[in-house]
C-alpha cells in the first residue's frame, strides 16, 4: 500500500512541475528574489586565461623549427607539459635547475633543446626566491619499446 501512494504523489509531483514556467520574467519577481546586478562577464578570469595561455603557445610554437617528420609544435608542447622532471635547487650557484626526464622520443628532445635556450636566455627568477629559473632535457634517456602482448 504504501509504495502505492508514494507513486501516486511522484505523479502528482510531476504534474505539478510540468505546471510551473521553464523561464521567468525578472519583473515578475518580488524584490528580495530579484537579482542586484546581472554579472555581463562572469568568466572574464576564464576568457583571459585562455588568452594568456594561446600566446603563451603561440610564443614557445615559435622556437619549433618547420618540419615534415610529424613533429607539430602543439603535440610536443603537450608531451613536455606532461613530462616527468627534477627540480633541483642550487641556492650556492643561485640556480633553480628543471631537468625534463625525457619526451616520447629523441625528436621531441631535440625540438625542446631550441626552447629551453631561448627560456634559460630570458634570465628568469623563480617567484618567491632568488634563483635563477634554467631549464634542461635529459640527454640520452635510453628508450625501452614495450611490446604489447594479448
Amino acid at each position: 500500500m504504501e509504495i502505492a501512494s508514494i507513486d501516486a504523489e511522484i505523479a502528482e509531483l510531476k504534474l505539478r512541475r510540468e505546471d510551473e514556467p521553464v523561464h521567468v520574467p525578472v519583473g515578475t519577481l518580488s524584490g528580495k528574489d530579484r537579482p542586484k546586478t546581472i554579472r555581463l562577464n562572469e568568466n572574464v578570469l576564464v576568457e583571459r586565461t585562455k588568452v594568456i595561455a594561446y600566446r603563451t603557445v603561440g610564443w614557445m610554437s615559435g622556437f619549433f623549427p618547420a618540419r615534415g617528420d610529424g613533429q607539430r609544435p602543439k603535440k610536443i608542447l603537450r608531451s613536455l607539459l606532461n613530462a616527468d622532471a627534477d627540480i633541483i635547487p642550487e641556492p650556492e650557484n643561485g640556480i633553480l635547475r628543471v631537468r625534463v626526464l625525457g619526451l616520447p622520443n629523441n625528436a621531441a628532445d631535440a625540438s625542446v633543446a631550441r626552447l629551453f635556450e631561448g627560456l634559460n636566455e630570458t634570465n628568469t627568477i623563480y617567484p618567491g626566491t632568488k634563483l635563477r629559473l634554467v631549464t634542461s632535457c635529459r640527454v640520452g634517456v635510453k628508450r625501452e619499446h614495450m611490446e604489447l602482448s594479448i
